[in-house]
């Protein structure tokens, strides 16, 4: 699951070397509200799932995805 989350963000930013899955999306360069959403979506599809509104808003991380989805 950690790879198809960091594949699907992979088609939104440019991962380099200091990339880390603890990273939070908001210090990210050019990450914005709208790629926010675009990732997520993308992200349902890839998965399979539904995420609430309030799992939607805890995704700050790809390690928060990855406990989000776990539960």
């Amino acid at each position: 699951m950690k790879d198809i989350i960091i594949d699907t963000l992979g088609k939104y930013i440019s991962l380099d070397s200091s990339f880390d899955t603890s990273t939070q999306f908001v210090n990210i360069d050019g990450w914005d509200s709208l790629k926010h959403v675009q990732f997520i979506l993308d992200l349902e599809k890839e998965l399979d799932i539904k995420l609430t509104p309030e799992q939607l808003i805890a995704c700050t991380s790809v390690d928060v995805i990855i406990q989000v989805v776990d539960k």
